[in-house]
């Protein structure tokens, strides 16, 4: 164990720094937005949400594996979140690993400062949804391709099953092998019958896993190309605009360009040679061709077919932005190639690391507790709201409520659209929690019934308009 430390203890160290800010700020925030149907999802049997899955968005496999992972460790925000800090903990191993392949170890510790220190990945890296799944298994794959492809190296057997297990992730996946087929003709020079005969099993190996499934799969894509999603069409701007984002917003993105501006200046006289030096790096020709590929064939498809273009769906491919723009300064370097780790400063002073939800979930629980009294009728509108307060009210009520269920949780807690639905007779008092209905359904009659029918004794707002 300590040979291993001493040689990799860079890794080590990013490892550790990784999970020393994630564990800290995994519970500072409370449980909400889509993280309560990831849960909700996974307390029930497999052989149960899995053809409920299928009939919607979502693949099974992150819900798969949750469900054993609350069996084990139960539902506390830290458990159900921490298992994509593991994910994500893999993604970084598997990242340095591969950027000390394609370029140098300098690099790969930058490149894995850049991860850490991402606003945008260590915020997904802390919730309990599937994207920090899918960036694992994104990098995995594109660097076994790369090693099969372009190294001599690399499991074809890791490949398949990996494309696989990203099939089973997240539809984008079909996708992300889209690409990988394009790399494979990208570098048809490099084909030699030995890997052209181990990515054809490796792929092989993937129709045959994701078979079961790719019935409804077929069926899933004719209702996205028909009915589409919702996913607002881009706009030209996002263009940049996500880039912006992908490094911590505004501030750092132009102290990294004055920065890199600073660079060229510096080391014009070695521009040319840097071109040189890149373009017979196939490393980062593959890198490049993913990003480039990845990040504007979404754009197209959203403008030509259903828009998809949200940072959320672009997330598998941020990494590899960041080693295209690390691997382009470390050439201009030439011999002062540990200025790079200057270029990390900015992302690392500018990461939010608690998630800005604009959210009280857990407040609002503790409040309506609080006031709970008798002959009392807690009223949920609109009813979508329904997991996230469960999940801070009673946790037991949680488990056993229905996703998409009647309007009747409990013989006193109801969800509703409208007044109407209320049986106001049954009860003297009301604890009406309001989740934004306005904004969510401006028709919505519940507050002015409210209003028109009982008298108000207390009011209290939180955030997000609740």
């Amino acid at each position: 164990m300590k040979e291993w430390i001493v040689e990799r203890k860079w890794l080590f160290l990013l490892l550790v720094v990784q999970l020393i800010v994630c564990s800290v700020f995994i519970a500072s925030y409370p449980i909400d937005l889509d993280e309560p149907f990831s849960i909700k999802i996974a307390l029930d049997s497999p052989s149960k949400f899995v053809p409920f899955l299928l009939e919607g968005n979502n693949p099974p496999l992150y819900f798969t594996i949750l469900h054993f992972w609350i069996n084990l460790f139960g539902l506390s925000v830290v458990s159900v979140r921490f298992l994509s800090v593991l994910f994500g903990l893999a993604a970084l191993k598997v990242l340095f690993g591969f950027v000390k392949l394609i370029s140098t170890e300098t690099v790969a510790i930058a490149v894995g400062l850049f991860f850490i220190s991402s606003t945008f990945l260590h915020w997904y890296a802390i919730e309990a949804r599937m994207y920090s799944l899918l960036v694992f298994l994104t990098i995995l794959v594109l660097s076994h391709l790369y090693k099969l492809l372009l190294a001599d190296k690399g499991s074809w057997l890791v490949f398949g099953i990996g494309n696989a297990l990203l099939l089973y992730t997240h539809h984008l996946g079909l996708f992300i092998i889209g690409i990988e087929v394009l790399l494979i003709l990208f570098f048809y020079k490099s084909l030699t019958k030995k890997n052209i005969l181990k990515l054809g099993f490796s792929f092989l190996m993937t129709l045959i896993l994701y078979a079961p499934i790719l019935l409804f799969i077929y069926e899933r894509l004719n209702k996205f190309t028909n009915q589409g999603t919702w996913v607002p069409a881009p706009k030209w701007t996002e263009l940049y605009g996500n880039v912006i984002r992908f490094f911590n917003y505004n501030i750092s993105f132009f102290i990294l360009m004055g920065l890199i501006a600073i660079t060229v200046v510096w080391k014009r006289k070695f521009i040319r040679a840097s071109v040189s030096e890149l373009m017979a790096n196939k490393g980062f020709k593959f890198v490049a061709v993913f990003f480039i590929s990845a990040y504007f064939g979404i754009y197209i498809v959203s403008v030509l077919v259903q828009p998809l273009f949200i940072d959320r769906y672009l997330i598998f491919c941020v990494p590899f932005l960041y080693i295209v723009i690390l691997m382009k300064i470390n050439s201009l370097l030439g011999e002062h190639t540990k200025v790079l780790y200057v270029f990390a400063i900015p992302m690392l002073a500018s990461c939010y690391y608690i998630p800005q939800t604009n959210r009280e979930g857990d407040e609002i629980g503790a409040f309506i507790k609080s006031e709970v009294a008798e002959h009392t009728a807690i009223i949920i509108t609109p009813p979508t709201y329904d997991l996230t307060f469960l999940y801070h009210y009673d946790q037991e009520l949680f488990r056993s409520v229905e996703i998409n269920g009647g309007q009747t949780i409990s013989p006193s807690i109801y969800r509703v659209y409208s007044f109407e639905e209320i049986d106001s007779a049954s009860f003297s008092r009301f604890i009406v929690l309001d989740a934004n209905s306005v904004f969510l359904y401006p028709n919505s009659n519940v507050i002015s019934g409210f209003g028109a029918n009982f008298e108000l004794k207390k009011n209290k707002i939180f955030l997000g308009d609740y």
